[in-house]
C-alpha cells in the first residue's frame, strides 16, 4: 500500500470517494440500460457535490483548529524564547504549589547578570540574541534532569524554573550547572565577544507560606541579593 501522509490523508479519502462514486454510477448504467445517461449525469454530479462539500468544511475546521492552536501558543509561551511565559508560569506553579507538601517543591529564579549594560553598550538585537541564547542553553542543561518543561522566561532577562518533588539539595546542584553552562557561553558579535553570567535565587516551600506567590517573591528576592553569578538560597 502506497503511504498517504497524514495531512493528506482526508483528501486522499475524498478522491477515492469520488472514483468509487464514479465507477459505482457507470456500473449502474450499464447493469441498468433503462437509466439514462443524463440520470447518470446527474446522480455522479450530486455526489461529486456533495464529496466536495465535505471536503471544504473538514479543511474549513481544520484551519479553526490551527488557528486556535496558534492562539493558545501566544498565549501560553514567549515569542523570542519560544520557553513558556508568565502566564503558564503562574497557571503551573500555582498547581504546584496546591499539590506539594512542605520542602517537596522547590522554585529557582534566573537573572542575566547586568543586562542593561549589555543592552546599553551592544544594542537591543544583541539582548534579543543573548536571551534566546541563555533560553538555549538553560533547556540543553535542564533536560538530562527531565526539568526542561518546567523552565519559563518570566520577565525581561528573568527565568524561572520550578522543581517538583525535589529537594533544595538537587535543586542547587542542577541550577550549578545551569550557572556553569552560562558561564560558558560565549556570543561573537562585531562589538566583540560577550559572556554572561547569571545569578539565582532558591527557596522551597515553606509551611507559613500560604500561596505560591510567596514562595515565589522570595526566591526573587535571593536572586535580587546574589551577587553576579551567584546562587543564593534559603
Amino acid at each position: 500500500m502506497i503511504p498517504v501522509p497524514d495531512n493528506h490523508l482526508r483528501e486522499f479519502q475524498i478522491i477515492m470517494i469520488i472514483l468509487i462514486g464514479v465507477s459505482f454510477w457507470l456500473s449502474v448504467k450499464r447493469l441498468s440500460p433503462t437509466i439514462s445517461w443524463w440520470q447518470t449525469l446527474t446522480m455522479m454530479v450530486s455526489f461529486i457535490v456533495v464529496a466536495i462539500a465535505d471536503l471544504v468544511y473538514y479543511l474549513a475546521t481544520r484551519q479553526e483548529h490551527s488557528n486556535s492552536l496558534m492562539i493558545a501558543q501566544h498565549t501560553r509561551y514567549d515569542s523570542l524564547t519560544s520557553l513558556k511565559n508568565w502566564s503558564a508560569f503562574r497557571e503551573e506553579f500555582d498547581d504546584a504549589f496546591a499539590a506539594a507538601s512542605t520542602s517537596s517543591l522547590v522554585v529557582a529564579t534566573l537573572d542575566i547578570d547586568a543586562f542593561k549594560d549589555i543592552n546599553d553598550h551592544y544594542g537591543h538585537l544583541v539582548g534579543n540574541r543573548a536571551l534566546i541564547a541563555v533560553a538555549n542553553t538553560l533547556s540543553t542543561t535542564l533536560k538530562p534532569y527531565h526539568f526542561d518543561q518546567h523552565l519559563y522566561r518570566t520577565g525581561g532577562e528573568e527565568f524561572s524554573i520550578i522543581f517538583p518533588r525535589t529537594s533544595i539539595n538537587i535543586a542547587e546542584h542542577i541550577c550549578e550547572d545551569c550557572q556553569e553552562s552560562i558561564r560558558n557561553l560565549e556570543l561573537h558579535e562585531e562589538a566583540g565577544t560577550l559572556r554572561l553570567t547569571a545569578a539565582i535565587g532558591l527557596t522551597c516551600k515553606w509551611g507559613q507560606d500560604h500561596d505560591a506567590t510567596i514562595t515565589f517573591q522570595r526566591a526573587g528576592h535571593y536572586a535580587s541579593r546574589a551577587n553576579p553569578g551567584e546562587l543564593t538560597e534559603d
